[in-house]
């Protein structure tokens, strides 16, 4: 009897436990439930305060991507800038080194031009003293002197008797074209070259020449006598007074400028006189002072020469750049 009581009490002590451990572990699977449930809830807030600190996170990155991007962007305009001005400063540098090469080459050539001016005027002062060394006082009485006067006279009648020709031809020809004023003047001075052939045809020459004066012309020097530079001097004035003549003349019949188309221009030996200087010489002189006298007489100017007394001569300070007499 005791026995199956005793049997009863463990039967219902072991559903009582069995019970009990039922409702334990449904409320330990509840509380596990509840602790799934708030991990994931806490989870879920995790992830919820999670997205925008990822989003910043990536905002930043992009921030930080997009201020490496400026900085590297900036570094190569920087050396952009930085090779431009170095290759600016290297121009600018070959520049200035072409300027001093040429600046250079401008002094060196200036050098040399200097130098070959010095030697040339060292060899025109050496040809000088040995001229003048030769030519020291020459002095020729008329005997000595009679052959080349001779020889001169014979030039100037050979140019005479081609002009006598050529003046025939040239008056036809002005007259055709009309030319009155010029004819006029040609006429004058064909008379002039007349009295000429008459006067040294007749001339006679007592006096001894001493040949102590020098000039320059053409590269070297020439020696005169006193008489012969007084001529030079006239083939100057009368040229330009004949210049004058013809571009006056010249101007009044409408013609076009054309000085080295004059008669007196071409003959250029009015006034000569074959004693003193060579005909070559003084037609140089006289085309020397007939040009510029052409020219004031064609403007109807006075740059060159003056007019005084019913004569027109060549300015002082002009016939002294022309020729320039230098007594020794």
């Amino acid at each position: 009897m005791k026995i199956e009581i005793l049997k009863r009490i463990g039967l219902g002590a072991v559903v009582a436990g069995g019970l009990m451990l039922g409702t334990i572990g449904e409320v330990s699977a509840q509380r596990g439930q509840d602790r799934g449930n708030d991990s994931d809830t806490k989870r879920s807030e995790e992830r919820r305060g999670a997205a925008p600190q990822q989003s910043r996170v990536q905002q930043q990155r992009q921030q930080q991507s997009r201020l490496e991007q400026q900085r590297q962007q900036q570094q190569r305009q920087q050396q952009a800038r930085q090779q431009q001005a170095q290759q600016q400063q290297r121009q600018q540098q070959s520049r200035l080194e072409q300027q001093r090469q040429q600046q250079a080459r401008q002094q060196q050539a200036q050098q040399q031009q200097r130098q070959q001016q010095s030697r040339l005027e060292q060899q025109r002062q050496q040809q000088a003293r040995q001229q003048q060394a030769q030519h020291q006082r020459r002095q020729y009485d008329r005997q000595q002197y009679q052959p080349i006067w001779q020889q001169r006279q014979r030039q100037y009648n050979n140019r005479w008797a081609n002009w006598q020709a050529i003046q025939a031809q040239r008056q036809r020809q002005l007259q055709q074209q009309r030319r009155l004023a010029y004819l006029r003047y040609q006429q004058r001075y064909w008379e002039q070259i007349r009295r000429d052939q008459i006067r040294l045809a007749q001339a006679r020459y007592h006096n001894d020449l001493i040949y102590n004066h020098r000039y320059y012309r053409g590269g070297q020097y020439y020696y005169t006598s006193q008489y012969g530079a007084q001529m030079l001097q006239d083939a100057l004035n009368r040229g330009y007074e004949e210049g004058y003549w013809a571009g006056r003349a010249d101007r009044e019949d409408g013609w076009g400028y054309d000085y080295r188309n004059s008669y007196g221009y071409n003959d250029a030996s009015y006034g000569y006189d074959g004693y003193y200087v060579p005909i070559d010489e003084y037609s140089h002189y006289f085309r020397e002072g007939f040009r510029r006298g052409y020219e004031d007489g064609y403007y109807s100017r006075n740059e060159y020469g003056y007019y005084d007394n019913g004569r027109y001569s060549i300015l002082g300070a002009v016939l002294g750049t022309i020729l320039e007499v230098v007594r020794f």
